[in-house]
């Protein structure tokens, strides 16, 4: 049975194969080109979506914050009557970061931010919390030429 194989594959293929030869591409497509156009594209779209989505958010947050700036001012003001001397810091830090000009300076003080900082000096236990204190002290001083530095001292 295989020497019948065998006859029949030699009398009905006499030529040879061709052998895996090179494809003949006349053409100038190439698919990795193409790929990497993609890639590209996908990349700079990538890009410009994220730079949109940081702006729009940019945008909300600078409209959105002076409305919250009463709210945090008076939960900082009550962060300096808890017992607790990390929350007292935390207070003091931000009536510091928050008294950048004499408006908000003076709504500090009608709050009572002022005399809860002094309170907040004498009744400190550890000197990292009277510092604290002191810089927000500073900070809401009305001269901005001569305010003490809490380092220096």
């Amino acid at each position: 049975m295989r020497t019948l194989a065998a006859r029949l594959t030699t009398y009905y293929c006499r030529r040879n194969p061709v052998r895996n030869s090179q494809p003949r591409n006349f053409s100038t497509y190439n698919g990795r080109d193409e790929l990497s156009l993609e890639q590209d594209a996908e990349r700079k779209i990538g890009w410009l979506l994220k730079l949109i989505f940081a702006g729009t958010a940019t945008c909300i947050a600078y409209n959105i914050m002076p409305y919250m700036g009463d709210n945090l001012l008076q939960q900082s003001v009550s962060l300096l009557t808890v017992k607790d001397p990390l929350f007292k810091r935390m207070g003091a830090s931000r009536l510091a970061q928050f008294a950048i000009d004499d408006e908000r300076r003076m709504k500090i003080v009608e709050m009572g931010g002022a005399q809860e900082l002094v309170n907040m000096l004498v009744d400190a236990k550890d000197d990292r919390t009277r510092k604290e204190a002191l810089k927000a002290l500073s900070a809401l001083s009305p001269s901005g030429a001569h305010q003490l530095k809490v380092g220096e001292c």
